[in-house]
């Protein structure tokens, strides 16, 4: 077996028993590399702390911009819902959180509230103001078609050639079995107990309140001239019949 013919590597590695053994020679030229790449090793690791650090404020900031976004820009999330929309997307920074709320967008109605409460728990972030915000329109826009619906000729088909009687029926037992929001159940309620001749008046008035242009089912429910002459007389005159 051949020894090393330099003094210094040599020193490197002894030959014993067909085994090589560190020096400690070699321990005293490594021990400084060691020390550099474990002090670069730390580094790097410093600065991807860092840098999630910097991420995870960057999304808390994002998600500050959502869920405060109607009262940061100054805009009525009812009514000047594309302005809002518009706003946070102009004051959003973090890729993530853009296309998150992109998707909420483009979800149904009644799903963008609870997607938007979900984003921002996930964060850390117990509550949200434009998630609840949101939760509201649904609530709003789904009790307007519910109305929409009572107040239309299809859903009551041969509405029209019943009599006073059976049309307020007809209409209080829709009421009281397809009625799905909490405001039409309250409706509901405030019709059965109206007089006869107030149904109408009370559809025209929640109609018109919900922004409706008009109530055709309401118009079907006022009392016939012939029942409105015996219910009310007119004023001034005698209800008795005109002498022959």
């Amino acid at each position: 077996m051949t020894l090393a013919r330099s003094p210094e590597i040599g020193q490197l590695f002894m030959v014993a028993g067909g085994r090589d053994r560190v020096c400690p020679l070699r321990r005293r030229l490594f021990a400084p590399r060691a020390g550099v790449v474990a002090g670069a090793f730390g580094s790097a690791l410093l600065c991807v702390v860092v840098a999630i650090q910097l991420a995870a404020g960057s999304e808390r900031a994002d998600l500050a911009v959502l869920c405060d976004g109607e009262a940061r820009s100054g805009l009525p999330l009812r009514g000047d819902l594309g302005r809002v929309d518009g706003w946070i997307r102009a004051h959003l920074r973090v890729p993530r959180i853009g296309r998150a709320f992109a998707a909420i967008r483009d979800a149904p109605v009644r799903e963008r509230g609870p997607r938007l409460r979900d984003l921002a728990v996930a964060a850390g972030r117990p509550s949200c103001r434009l998630a609840d915000a949101l939760d509201a329109l649904a609530d709003e826009a789904a009790y307007r078609a519910e109305l929409q619906a009572l107040c239309s000729y299809v859903t009551f088909p041969g509405l029209a050639g019943r009599d006073d009687a059976g049309r307020a029926s007809a209409v209080g037992a829709w009421l009281g079995e397809r009625a799905a929001t909490p405001r039409l159940h309250a409706l509901g309620a405030a019709f059965a107990a109206a007089p006869r001749s107030d149904r109408a008046r009370l559809l025209k008035d929640v109609a018109r309140e919900a922004g409706l242009w008009t109530c055709d089912v309401a118009k079907l429910l006022e009392p016939s001239p012939v029942a409105a002459c015996f219910a009310h007389p007119t004023d001034g005159a005698d209800a008795k019949s005109p002498a022959l």
